[in-house]
């Protein structure tokens, strides 16, 4: 194993990190403070600039529980850490507590990826990888209380536990995975794959193949463990799929998404609307991904790829959002790989949207 550039990895942290401290500070000062105020910048209003959309259910239910059936949507780890780590500072620390983490699992796995990258292209790929991943337009959402720090952390160290035959490793980290978001499930054919390309040493020692395949039953466990949680609390274990009807979430073809947001662009949605713009900005950011794919279509290292599907006023996936949980070595790789490297790609929705295709 490569010793990572510990230093390197930091800065490259800690200056994005402060990019985006700025940007904030802008906005703030720009948006919400009075013409030629010499006010000093209030922190609390300061830091709820980030306080919106997913942040504020992960922050509720780590607050309060679940209350809603549409909590349940949200699933437990991220919440659950949150609640854990915030009674030592008091109540008013759940959004910087929620930060914290989400910054602390981005600076893990940029660890995690390294490995991953240097593994499969070398030092170059790996240390190119790193910065694409951290200035991706869309890479605040490793920035703010969300769970996608987490998951991805969870994701690439279950590859890296895979890459070394550490099984029991890489099943932990499934079911923390699968705790985080339902996407992890598909970790199981990844975990396939690594078993069967490591089948011959292991049929060799007939007591470590059983080793090696009993840890996969935990990747599934997480979502099992919650189902029952949610069948506890609501008599229906599913309500996590059932309730995403709310964001007009729904099983579609991935093409139907791009024909949606262009119908609501150009058709449907009033002139330089809220909507609109929102509907553009989805849009250009999901075509930009798709032909930066098509451009530099070279191979994959391992990692989970989401295309896909909709609702009418965000019919592209969130864009970055996916886009950056999408192996993100990929962008690197495109820039620096002449030959394809090994890997699999998963051509699918995002959460509990549908259709998908694996291609090896």
């Amino acid at each position: 194993m490569k010793r990572a550039p510990t230093r390197d990895i930091i800065w490259l942290f800690l200056a994005t990190r402060l990019l985006l401290m700025l940007v904030t500070y802008f906005g703030y000062i720009l948006l919400t403070a009075s013409k030629y105020s010499g006010a000093q910048v209030n922190l609390a209003a300061f830091f709820s600039s980030w306080d919106h959309w997913d942040a504020q259910r992960y922050l509720s239910i780590a607050q309060y529980g679940y209350k809603t059936p549409f909590d349940f949507a949200f699933f437990p780890l991220f919440p659950l850490l949150t609640a854990l780590l915030t009674p030592p500072l008091g109540s008013w620390s759940y959004l910087f507590v929620g930060m914290l983490i989400s910054n602390g699992a981005l600076l893990g796995m940029l660890f995690v990826l390294y490995q991953l990258a240097v593994d499969s292209g070398g030092e170059q790929v790996a240390r190119r990888t790193l910065l694409y991943l951290c200035i991706f337009p869309t890479a605040f959402f490793f920035f703010v209380a969300y769970n996608e720090s987490l998951f991805l952390l969870c994701v690439t160290g279950a590859f890296l536990a895979l890459r070394r035959q550490r099984w029991w490793v890489a099943g932990l980290l499934g079911l923390f995975a699968t705790l985080t978001r339902s996407a992890g499930i598909l970790l199981v054919i990844p975990y396939l794959y690594e078993l069967w390309q490591a089948r011959e040493s292991l049929v060799v020692k007939g007591r470590t193949l059983v080793f090696a395949v009993a840890p996969i039953v935990l990747i599934p466990l997480g979502i099992l463990l919650y189902s029952l949680y949610c069948w506890k609390m609501t008599g229906n274990p599913l309500i996590f799929a059932s309730v995403q009807y709310h964001w007009a979430r729904h099983l579609s073809w991935p093409w139907v998404g791009i024909w949606q947001a262009l119908f609501e662009f150009f058709w449907n949605q009033p002139f330089g609307s809220f909507n609109e713009v929102h509907v553009l900005l989805d849009l250009s950011a999901t075509l930009a991904f798709a032909d930066l794919q098509s451009a530099f279509c070279v191979g994959d290292v391992p990692g989970i790829h989401y295309v896909g599907d909709a609702r009418y006023t965000e019919a592209t996936p969130a864009p970055g959002m996916y886009a950056a949980l999408s192996s993100p070595t990929r962008h690197a790789q495109s820039a620096l790989c002449n030959e394809p490297l090994d890997g699999m790609k998963v051509y699918g929705t995002k959460n509990f949207r549908s259709y998908s295709c694996i291609k090896w």
